[in-house]
């Protein structure tokens, strides 16, 4: 990546020497996929430009778990394979009240008792946390999207073909990503009280949820997860969403 195409220079400089990320042991693997990492130990030219660079190969039918970072914003590059992204925007809302409310002083003061109804509705939806709206696109080869530091995301592949993602993950510097699923989940580390508040649930049921998945960092996606609830439980159709069973 030391140059660019058509001897256009690479944006982030002249690089010293290559490094082969792929020449390094994976820092996670599994039958459901491996995440490479290279961080500025292992390349000091990253130390400069606050960069912590990341592929990841999500096998067919698996999901990398629900994480996001504390203070990167993730650059993300599909470059093999095809799937689904889910990112949960705790903004979109916002804005979007904002704009409701807008329009609504513009046309007036009517329609009062819909607007009651609307705000109890609202209110509603807070006291139950609902705070944040899903983000939800597929992906491809070549498709380039970004997720910013408090932002919790999931990748899932298709059942076709692997999905592979290079990331670059900007002011890295003391940055920490936290898993929202998988058996390395930070909910874990919840107490009961903050369990039942925030899911609504006692902590038996929270607690059944969180152990489920044995493994960690990628597992299988969600219409393997749904096939896997039917057969165990007789349920059926797929879960509702990638970020359900985290909480979202």
């Amino acid at each position: 990546m030391s140059r660019g195409s058509e001897g256009r220079s690479w944006p982030f400089g002249e690089s010293r020497r290559p490094f082969n990320l792929f020449h390094k042991r994976p820092a996670h693997s599994n039958r459901h996929g491996e995440l490479r990492e290279a961080d500025s130990d292992d390349y000091p030219e990253l130390r400069d430009l606050n960069i912590h660079i990341s592929y990841a190969n999500i096998s067919k039918g698996s999901m990398i778990a629900p994480n996001y970072n504390t203070e990167a914003t993730k650059i993300s590059v599909v470059v093999g394979g095809n799937g689904d992204v889910q990112i949960v925007c705790p903004h979109i809302s916002r804005q979007q009240e904002e704009g409701r409310r807008g329009r609504e002083e513009e046309e007036g003061r009517g329609r009062q008792e819909g607007r009651e109804e609307e705000e109890e509705e609202e209110e509603e939806q807070q006291q139950r946390g609902q705070h944040y709206r899903r983000v939800e696109s597929k992906v491809s080869c070549g498709t380039t999207f970004i997720v910013p530091a408090g932002h919790p995301s999931v990748s899932v592949s298709s059942r076709n073909e692997n999905l592979e993602v290079l990331c670059f993950e900007i002011n890295a510097k003391n940055n920490q990503r936290t898993w929202l699923a998988g058996r390395n989940n930070v909910l874990k580390q919840m107490d009961r009280v903050t369990k039942e508040l925030a899911f609504d649930l006692p902590e038996r049921e929270v607690d059944e949820v969180l152990n489920a998945p044995r493994e960690e960092v990628f597992m299988a996606g969600p219409n393997e997860r749904g096939r896997e609830r039917e057969r165990e439980e007789g349920r059926d159709g797929p879960l509702e969403s990638i970020l359900e069973f985290a909480g979202f």
